[in-house]
């Protein structure tokens, strides 16, 4: 929650400014998709079971990332009068979603998870020019789980351990806290970027488009 009053104070602070500058404030919606790739096994216990400290495949099962839309809204403040630099937030609805195979036949657990994210970012573009050209931006997202799923495809699996480890690892990840950086283009009032992110839990690669209305 601390996090959510700094980014609320930090524009509102901004809001004023504008009131007495010329306009560098811009808002708009946002969509795009993001693959989630787990690092951690979350139903191998001893807990932290890292995937890259064992040997996958046939013991410890294999995992299938999936594809999961994003969208949500961003602000986003012109730091300079030439444009070059920006302050960016987004606030999106997003989905972690992977299936994991286990050591027995036709076995698979399916996670779907639901998250609150709020990414704050510097934006830079590499030319001069205002409306078009490439940009480059990197900064911090945090996030709020707001519900999960898990789907069993063998009925073995929905035992009480598996249950009981299931919700162990849901106390871990309430909250993540992950670092991003990507690349993207702009064209007079949309633009579209590549991201490159990672917390304590996943690596992602997520890219979307945003559509600028200057206030």
């Amino acid at each position: 929650m601390k996090f959510i009053k700094l980014i609320v104070l930090l524009w509102i602070s901004i809001s004023c400014i504008e009131s007495t500058a010329q306009s560098r404030l811009s808002i708009g919606p946002k969509i795009g998709v993001q693959f989630s790739y787990a690092v951690y096994w979350e139903f191998y216990e001893p807990y932290p079971f890292n995937r890259f400290d064992k040997n996958g495949g046939v013991n410890y099962g294999r995992t299938d990332d999936q594809p999961r839309m994003l969208f949500g809204t961003f602000i986003q403040y012109a730091l300079s009068s030439s444009e070059r630099v920006h302050l960016s937030s987004e606030f999106l609805f997003s989905q972690r979603a992977y299936s994991q195979s286990q050591s027995a036949p036709n076995s698979k657990i399916k996670y779907i998870k639901d998250y609150f994210d709020i990414p704050i970012s510097f934006k830079f573009k590499v030319f001069r020019n205002p409306k078009n050209g490439i940009f480059l931006e990197s900064g911090v997202v945090q996030s709020f789980i707001l519900s999960e799923q898990t789907d069993f495809s063998n009925p073995i699996d929905a035992s009480d351990e598996y249950n009981g480890r299931r919700s162990r690892a849901n106390e871990r990840e309430v909250n993540l806290f992950a670092f991003r950086g990507g690349a993207g283009y702009k064209f007079r009032a949309v633009d579209a970027a590549v991201y490159f992110q990672r917390d304590k839990h996943y690596s992602y690669l997520n890219g979307g488009v945003r559509y600028h209305i200057k206030l």
